[in-house]
């Protein structure tokens, strides 16, 4: 075990907004009316580069994982993201309905990650994944998930054979929301429980067996007095600038770290409590401090620093 960090030592998700060109049943932005009405700031192309050039020459070479929303209906999206590959790698939460040409003609396979997201509402899942072996024939990192929508429960299993056939695999995500006045995930039936806890085991993907430990078992329980280094080396930027140390803070309050758009951001000097007992967090990439190569497996970046950086390691 070690705590030394190496680069990039500082990590971001940016929701950028949550405006979405699909409109899906399950979204968390029905049922979270403080989350959805955050208005997003639309800045100027050269002003987001400012901003994150900014960022850059303060703390080296950053990991920017983006989501919303969708974060390619974002305007100058692409255009944002050319720029801004010189200086730090990133991260897409997206449902795949872009211009690949467009994004393979601007944006490097080297500098991205993709987090495709499968939405069955409105799109078949042989075009989805003709999409997905496209980007991935070149060259981009791409993996998919889908939501446990309690009405998708019956196709799912369909779902994960289809990519599996193709040799993708398939992150499953509990939902968390209403659906026919129930709450969940605590509304999923003992039968419904087992069968996506065996379809994740048998899907191979560790990040199945953290999400359904985390969000439906409530397995991770921290100590009272759990210190984590998220506010230290990790911040959530919501669709206004504004900055917390969580990565399930949102609307909430929770460690804020300043406004990224007014030049009043920074990260803690200090690793902090963690949340999760206080304000019922449900993170389950939890920072901790004395667990680096745990969840540095989980915040692992793209692939190596950018050509124009040689940094020593993250202090």
């Amino acid at each position: 075990m070690t705590n030394e960090i190496k680069p990039p030592g500082f990590f971001f998700t940016w929701d950028i907004h949550y405006q979405c060109n699909y409109y899906c049943t399950y979204c968390f932005l029905h049922f979270e009316p403080e989350t959805s009405c955050i208005k997003a700031k639309y800045l100027e192309l050269q002003e987001w580069v400012d901003i994150w050039e900014s960022m850059y020459k303060q703390y080296g070479f950053c990991q920017i994982s983006i989501t919303g929303g969708e974060p390619f209906t974002y305007p100058n999206f692409i255009d944002l993201i050319s720029v801004l590959q010189k200086w730090h790698t990133f991260e897409f939460s997206t449902n795949l309905s872009w211009d690949t040409d467009e994004f393979m003609k601007k944006v490097k396979p080297e500098r991205v990650r993709i987090n495709s997201s499968f939405h069955p509402e409105f799109v078949s899942v042989q075009d989805f994944i003709n999409k997905v072996l496209f980007l991935r024939n070149n060259k981009y990192q791409i993996s998919i998930t889908v939501v446990a929508y309690p009405p998708f429960l019956k196709d799912i299993a369909e779902y994960k054979n289809a990519f599996e056939k193709e040799g993708l695999g398939l992150i499953i995500f509990p939902y968390r929301g209403p659906c026919d006045d129930k709450k969940y995930p605590e509304a999923y039936t003992d039968s419904e429980k087992d069968f996506l806890k065996k379809l994740g085991v048998s899907i191979g993907v560790e990040a199945n067996k953290e999400l359904y430990e985390t969000w439906v078992e409530r397995k991770v329980v921290r100590e009272q007095d759990t210190i984590c280094r998220m506010g230290q080396r990790y911040a959530k930027i919501t669709p206004n600038g504004n900055a917390h140390r969580c990565c399930a803070a949102v609307h909430k309050d929770w460690g804020n770290l300043g406004n990224v758009t007014d030049n009043t951001f920074s990260f803690t000097k200090e690793p902090l409590l963690c949340l999760q007992r206080s304000k019922n967090c449900v993170c389950h990439k939890a920072m901790i401090l004395g667990e680096e190569d745990k969840w540095l497996k989980r915040w692992d970046s793209i692939d190596k620093q950018p050509v124009t950086e040689k940094r020593e390691k993250a202090v």
